[in-house]
């Protein structure tokens, strides 16, 4: 979109910088994805991602996960954090080198975290280029409806629901996602008395 002056034929674009602008933004993350996309249980993912620096190169990306297990005393989950590379160079399980699409496969060889049937697995992505700038994804939320990290979500076990005819869809939730919904906080008044549904 261009804008011409009152009485010049000479455009001026809009390129007039607001109170977002910076100058030297973080590497982008997209394209997350895990497959399978309902694994089984003691079995492992390969997630991938699209990652690229704002000059062009390549950043360095990093896998974070964990297993869910919410501790009600303490109202978060207790699992610390593991961090694993994720990979652009035709092998570790990755397709293509230098293609821009990282790749980890995770629970890694010889992890202690086995994924029983139900156990849902949480991860983010972390990209830092070469100037020490960091962004991770899922993006932090600037809603304030949860004090908890948001999270990609992947829950491992069987689906008997699955005939092979029809697509199915699951919602899939942290222990901790039901006790922050509205409804779950209707549900627990600090007076004792039964919740009132809205």
């Amino acid at each position: 979109m261009a804008f011409v002056r009152a009485g010049s034929a000479e455009p001026r674009h809009a390129r007039c910088q607001n109170s977002v602008y910076d100058p030297a933004p973080p590497p982008t993350i997209g394209e997350v994805k895990h497959d399978p996309p309902f694994p089984p249980p003691h079995s492992a993912i390969k997630v991938t991602c699209l990652a690229r620096s704002c000059d062009g190169s390549a950043p360095k990306v990093f896998l974070q996960y964990r297993k869910d297990a919410f501790v009600p005393e303490l109202d978060r989950n207790t699992n610390e954090w593991c961090e694993t590379p994720m990979w652009d160079c035709g092998f570790n399980g990755d397709n293509v080198a230098n293609d821009f699409i990282f790749t980890a496969i995770v629970p890694t060889n010889g992890s202690t975290d086995i994924m029983e049937d139900g156990d849902i697995m949480e991860f983010r992505i972390k990209a830092v280029d070469a100037q020490s700038h960091t962004n991770l994804s899922p993006f932090e939320s600037w809603a304030g409806v949860s004090n908890q990290p948001l999270s990609y979500l992947c829950r491992f076990g069987n689906d008997p629901d699955f005939t092979g005819e029809y697509v199915t869809y699951h919602v899939i939730m942290t222990q901790y996602n039901p006790k922050s919904s509205p409804k779950a906080r209707r549900a627990h008044r600090s007076d004792g008395k039964p919740p009132v549904e809205s």
